[in-house]
């Protein structure tokens, strides 16, 4: 469709498709409000997900933000609505780890991508075991998906994900 500029309190507004896509106001800022992201959150602990080698999907209670509806939180996917760069993060909160447990593998799961990360030694940290962020650039394709997964090694299934855990997804380009 056609862009149609409109000018109103200081304020440029770009629309297309009947939408508001670019707004540029008198500072110069610009806001893009059908820009695709999502912010997800765990909202109740996941009790024994891992931590003999099991590969879990992590999966939300709950979208705090969800433009375009492209994050299903129950399953932990994102689908990308249109080409470009992504950007994920993800913040992790564990407990139950054990003296026996030995690593955490982080994957960040794209369709063009699957990159892993590990910690080692993790028995060295306690029972509790926060990451603060780990994230990732994805190239996507429109319709690719991309998902979190965490693998802990050397123990018992005895891993619980805690409610402080979030994620969260952006188109950047």
């Amino acid at each position: 469709g056609l862009l149609h500029p409109i000018v109103i309190d200081d304020t440029l507004t770009l629309r297309a498709g009947g939408l508001n896509n670019v707004n540029i106001d008198g500072t110069g800022a610009v806001t893009m409000p059908q820009q695709p992201m999502f912010l997800a959150d765990v909202t109740s602990a996941q009790n024994d997900i891992t931590g003999d080698e099991t590969v879990y999907d992590i999966v939300f209670g709950a979208d705090v933000i969800d433009r375009n509806s492209d994050h299903a939180h129950a399953t932990g996917i994102f689908t990308a609505p249109v080409t470009g760069m992504y950007l994920f993060n993800l913040n992790i909160d564990f407990s139950g780890v054990a003296a026996d447990h030995t690593r955490i593998i982080i994957y960040s799961n794209a369709s063009n991508r699957n990159v892993g990360t590990f910690v080692q030694n993790i028995d060295e940290i306690g029972t509790s075991l926060g990451i603060g962020s780990y994230t990732m650039i994805h190239e996507m394709d429109a319709s690719d998906t991309h998902k979190f997964q965490v693998r802990i090694d050397g123990g018992g299934k005895e891993i619980d994900m805690n409610d402080t855990t979030f994620a969260q997804g952006f188109l950047i380009g």
